[in-house]
């Protein structure tokens, strides 16, 4: 494959190149069909905001199912509830629709399951240096209007004594240039050259 055996001489910017993306250093890439582009690590189960909430919020339905139909009182203030079944059910059908409903917008929005399951990182050398395993790191693209989706795509890395970091978008090549922190480069492939 090209792309995994590139020098750095054939990622050298062209005089026409226009640099896009943030100054404050976030990522910057070349090419204009992208508007937007962030590097998102899986979060843990035990991170992500579809697991831990609805855990604790079923740990607390379990609890007051258990207590239904009982006095639970503070002795001394004379405070005492009882709950119902039918508010029970209904509290945990409202729960589990709650949680359906955040399922289904991780299925229907990009940005809703970045959001959801992913933490941002902000520098991807200084950060991905040490991992030997890229399965959890994604890069979130935002393509110009009327160019496409915003996708979620798997970050390689090259398999060659360099390790260079790149993604796939829209069957384009966007490499991470080692030599500007925090900029991918979009492959402009040799066609000066004779077949």
């Amino acid at each position: 494959l090209f792309y995994l055996k590139m020098k750095d001489s054939d990622i050298v910017p062209d005089e026409d190149e226009i640099l896009f993306g943030f100054k404050d250093g976030g990522m910057r890439w070349t090419g204009s069909i992208i508007t937007g582009l962030t590097v998102h690590r899986r979060a843990k189960p035990g991170w992500r905001l579809d697991v831990t909430p609805f855990l604790v919020l079923y740990g607390v339905w379990v609890y007051l199912v258990a207590t239904s139909g009982r006095e639970i009182g503070i002795p001394g203030i004379g405070l005492s509830r009882k709950l119902d079944l039918f508010w029970a059910m209904f509290g945990f059908v409202v729960l589990v629709l709650i949680h359906a409903l955040v399922l289904l917008g991780q299925h229907w929005s990009v940005r809703f399951r970045v959001a959801v399951g992913y933490f941002r990182i902000a520098n991807v050398e200084r950060d991905l240096k040490d991992l030997v395993k890229l399965d959890d790191v994604r890069v979130l693209v935002i393509p110009a209007p009327h160019k496409g989706h915003a996708e979620l795509v798997r970050l390689h890395r090259s398999k060659e004594p360099d390790m260079r970091f790149f993604f796939m978008f829209q069957k384009r090549n966007y490499v991470l240039d080692e030599r500007e922190t925090n900029l991918f480069r979009k492959i402009r492939y040799p066609v000066k050259l004779p077949l």
